[in-house]
């Protein structure tokens, strides 16, 4: 889902979040989904070992995001159905931003993962929602999760190598829904409400399966890749 229609961002390691996050991957099972089955084609891993950390910097993405993201602010102001969002890579938040920005709360923006063969296209350039698929749960969306487990599922079959965005989200005003099998209908309205700015984010609970939240985002400009992770999968 890259293009690379922007320029590329530059890359600084960080050897000292490699613990941050190898705890983090190893601190939520992922049960065996049909996405596992479909996507990655492997069972589910016994554990990850991630062997590198990267910052990225990105300064005219960076700048377009903080427009968007204030401009998701003021709406979510004067919003009625605006609810503050817990999310299980809360724990990260204050070791992420570090020295840098915080994450703005008026506004529901939070850290989630992003797996995707792609991975290295979307840090060259951006992410694509022209190439995202239209026949996922909730039609033609880029797709988050709030455990690395899940988002590993979209990273490829290889073991070795694979690579995870960490990426600031503006989940906003969020529609909720936890159907497990949407009408093409139904998956066209999704995509509207997150593309025409009625909701900023749907957040879908898988209930029946994993018990965890996926977010769905129709717009590019409400995401910034932060951090990009290399690991490999443990049979």
């Amino acid at each position: 889902m890259g293009s690379a229609s922007q320029p590329p961002a530059s890359r600084v390691p960080c050897p000292h979040l490699l613990p941050v996050f190898q705890n983090f991957f190893n601190a939520h099972q992922v049960p065996w989904t049909r996405d596992r089955k479909h996507r990655a084609g492997c069972a589910v891993p016994s554990g990850y070992t991630v062997t590198q950390v990267e910052r990225l910097h990105n300064p005219q993405r960076w700048e377009q995001y903080c427009k968007a993201r204030d401009a998701a602010a003021a709406t979510c102001a004067a919003a009625a159905g605006f609810k503050p969002v817990d999310v299980q890579t809360s724990p990260l938040e204050q070791t992420l931003v570090g020295s840098g920005a915080g994450l703005c709360q008026r506004c529901n923006e939070r850290f989630l993962f992003h797996g995707s063969e792609a991975a290295e296209q979307i840090v060259a350039g951006h992410f694509d929602l022209s190439r995202a698929n239209g026949q996922s749960l909730l039609g033609k969306q880029i797709y988050f999760a709030e455990v690395a487990g899940k988002s590993d599922e979209y990273a490829g079959t290889v073991g070795a190598g694979l690579k995870m965005l960490v990426c600031r989200v503006v989940l906003g005003v969020q529609l909720y829904t936890d159907d497990r099998a949407p009408t093409a209908a139904q998956k066209a309205t999704f995509e509207q409400t997150t593309q025409n700015g009625q909701y900023h984010s749907i957040r879908s609970y898988r209930k029946d399966t994993t018990q965890l939240n996926e977010f769905a985002m129709g717009r590019v400009d409400l995401v910034y890749p932060e951090y990009v992770i290399t690991y490999t999968r443990l049979p």
